[in-house]
């Protein structure tokens, strides 16, 4: 599955050529790209892919300047769509998630109770 993200996202951006440079096209133009090979292999729910697509793009137009500047960067490119996808598909940043501030977990110094009572 990483290798699949990988290799269609960095495929996917990196052939936009000299076209157009906003995040809509990014998105349109990996939406195309990715869709068509996911409809064939079935790797992810295209709720999924949109939010990949929309998350690289925009990550792609804070970092690179023009599609000149992207395609000269390509592991770059290709972490980005890593990022992406880990966020997705792992349900996203902690902080994004409701109720998420209210995790918390025992720190190593913390006295553990065996008796079973709390």
């Amino acid at each position: 599955m990483r290798k699949f993200v990988q290799v269609l996202f960095l495929f996917t951006l990196l052939s936009c050529g000299k076209k157009e440079w906003s995040k809509d096209s990014l998105v349109k133009k990996c939406k195309s790209e990715l869709g068509k090979k996911n409809e064939a292999e079935h790797v992810m729910s295209s709720e999924n892919l949109d939010k990949i697509c929309d998350c690289s793009a925009g990550k792609m137009m804070e970092r690179y300047k023009s599609q000149a500047e992207a395609d000269k960067d390509e592991a770059g490119a290709q972490q980005i769509g890593q990022e992406c996808a880990t966020e997705v598909l792992m349900g996203g940043d902690n902080q994004k998630r409701p109720g998420a501030d209210s995790l918390s977990f025992p720190n190593d110094d913390d006295p553990v109770d065996t008796t079973g009572n709390q």
